[in-house]
């Protein structure tokens, strides 16, 4: 790139008519200034900036409104001994305490007691695509979904255990 812009500058200022020198100078200039004004760098002062990355704040935020104050994460490492699962419940609860929210995680084996009537459910959507239906579990519980947000690639649902 850096050569490119090397020979650009040279052979415009080898250019001996002035005038069409200055029309390319502000040519591209002009175009330089056009492109840097329809980026999403600088459209993010006029707009809301696009999320790329999974909107986890936001489920957070609902499930500390609600009258329901525990939810849980469904993901595949559940049955795993290898961390991945107590790094999801650490990501979340670093995410409350740095907003001040006051709502509980569940393990799996607390779901189990079916001591809960009504629960929030998450579910990270680029781990479990079209799995966000059931919860990712060795048993399979029976729930009916009360309400169902879409986040930024993140599920939340609000169910009810029958």
């Amino acid at each position: 790139m850096i050569p490119i812009i090397i020979t650009i500058s040279y052979l415009i200022f080898e250019i001996k008519n002035k005038y069409i020198k200055n029309f390319i100078i502000y040519f591209i200039v002009l175009l330089t200034l056009g492109n840097q004004l329809t980026e999403s760098n600088f459209q993010q002062f006029f707009k809301d900036r696009t999320k790329y990355k999974p909107d986890y704040l936001s489920p957070l935020k609902i499930i500390n409104k609600s009258n329901y104050k525990n939810y849980f994460i469904n993901h595949n490492f559940h049955g795993y001994k290898n961390g991945w699962s107590k790094m999801f419940e650490n990501y979340f609860e670093s995410i409350s305490e740095e907003n001040n929210l006051n709502i509980n995680i569940l393990k799996l084996s607390e779901l189990k007691k079916n001591k809960f009537e009504n629960i929030w459910i998450i579910c990270p959507k680029d781990l479990m695509g079209k799995k966000c239906e059931k919860i990712q579990a060795n048993n399979s519980f029976e729930f009916r979904v009360i309400k169902n947000i879409e986040y930024n690639k993140v599920n939340l649902k609000l169910i009810n255990f029958n």
